[in-house]
């Protein structure tokens, strides 16, 4: 008969290595699923607290591999798996938003994954302290009624998606008693403090066997992340959420510059408020001068002389020094500036809407003449800039009386949509290097 304990030898006379049994493998595969789940249910989320949820599942994965041939039982990695649960949760909670918004795993959201870690919390301690033998029966059983309740309390609100900090302000099991006396604060409060001091006990002065005491570490660490969850959700320390997303009306107004406290218009006055609103936006678009994207209206205003066009680009469009055709004559009239070859081609344009026919010439200039003509560009450029005198006069007041529109609400949302452009100017900025 062989002794189970002696190392079966193969056909060479080597000690085969035992088979490694296959049971203790399922807890660490399936735990790191389940954070692989939470890391990627968390991050798609937009959750506040993700990269610590993603983080924290690669660390687990990296610690599962490199420990994988160490003798380790399903129960020890069952037991990783919930401690790297709770120790998440116990991190995150802590966290801006971290308590509604933070972990999310199997399609449950944070409130129900967090009450459920924390009723396994509570269930642990109760273990402990109904099987301290030196307890009297009658106090054990105590004990279990009260950890059946404070779990029980945790577990409604779990399936009810309640948040932690809402289970401590009066809507955990037994609403109808005072708040000291719900499940929720005779689990979190006095349960969990009385079990981990009695496993701290167990693991410090007992000094059990090596298998035991690492078994009994466990469970205070377990015990410790459950107390740091529920401190982080009771109501004097709870990290509160930040206000909920604006509606679609509440950020259309914001970015309009609505005053949602302004008095409500009548359906008449609405319907006479659209209606001038309509009729200025025509007539602004109307009237209004299309010299910075129109090449055909510059050439019906100017007319069809060749001298009368040069001289408007000449004196209207300065020029700036790159390479090739780049701005074409629209950019050219947008912003007024181009180099040689752009503005040449801006002034083709105009004369071809003018009827002339058209053909480019390139020539070349000596230094000196080069450098003569760049003085001149200069000094025309500076001389043409706007002093306050020539800006022009604010319409917003003339517009709104003429129309009789509400100026206030008109200059608000001018000031909104100025806003809002710096804003985007200030992205892109940010995003597109120089």
């Amino acid at each position: 008969m062989t002794d189970p304990a002696t190392p079966v030898s193969n056909a060479s006379g080597e000690a085969a290595p035992a088979p490694r049994p296959l049971v203790g493998l399922i807890p660490a595969i399936a735990g790191g699923a389940l954070l692989i789940d939470a890391a990627i249910e968390t991050f798609r989320s937009g959750s506040p607290v993700r990269w610590w949820v993603v983080a924290a599942a690669a660390c687990y994965l990296g610690a599962t591999a490199a420990a994988w041939r160490r003798p380790i039982g399903w129960r020890g990695r069952l037991a990783a798996v919930l401690l790297v649960l709770l120790a998440l949760v116990a991190g995150t909670a802590w966290l801006p938003g971290g308590l509604g918004r933070g972990l999310r795993m199997l399609g449950q959201p944070t409130p129900t994954i967090v009450a459920a870690l924390v009723a396994i919390g509570v269930a642990l301690a109760g273990y402990e302290l109904v099987g301290w033998k030196g307890l009297p029966l009658a106090a054990r059983a105590v004990i279990g009624v009260l950890a059946t309740y404070g779990a029980s309390a945790f577990t409604a609100g779990a399936l009810a998606g309640t948040p932690l900090d809402a289970l401590f302000s009066g809507a955990s099991l037994w609403q109808r008693l005072p708040r000291l006396l719900q499940g929720a604060w005779v689990g979190g409060l006095l349960l969990l403090p009385l079990g981990l001091a009695w496993a701290l006990v167990h693991a410090t002065l007992r000094r059990p066997a090596a298998t035991s005491a690492r078994a009994a570490w466990w469970k205070v660490t377990a015990l410790t992340a459950s107390i740091a969850t529920v401190l982080a959700g009771l109501p004097l320390t709870s990290r509160r959420l930040p206000a909920p997303p604006a509606t679609r009306a509440e950020a259309l107004a914001a970015t309009l510059g609505l005053d949602p406290d302004a008095p409500k218009l009548s359906a008449s006055e609405l319907e006479t408020a659209l209606t001038n609103s309509l009729r200025a936006i025509e007539d602004g678009e109307r009237d209004m001068p299309r010299d910075r994207w129109d090449p055909a209206w510059v050439a019906a205003r100017l007319g069809s002389d060749p001298a009368r066009l040069f001289a408007w680009v000449q004196g209207n469009t300065f020029w700036i020094p790159y390479r090739g055709l780049l701005r074409g004559p629209i950019g050219v009239l947008m912003d007024r500036l181009g180099n040689t070859l752009d503005r040449a081609a801006l002034l083709a344009t105009l004369l071809r809407d003018s009827g002339r026919r058209v053909r480019f010439a390139r020539g070349s200039l000596a230094r000196e003449q080069a450098m003569e003509a760049l003085r001149r560009l200069l000094v025309a450029r500076y001389a043409h800039a706007p002093t306050e005198s020539q800006e022009a006069t604010d319409p917003v007041s003339a517009v709104t009386a003429q129309y009789q529109l509400d100026e206030t609400a008109v200059r608000r949302t001018l000031v909104a949509q100025i806003d809002a452009r710096s804003r985007h100017e200030a992205v892109v900025s940010e995003r597109v290097p120089d």
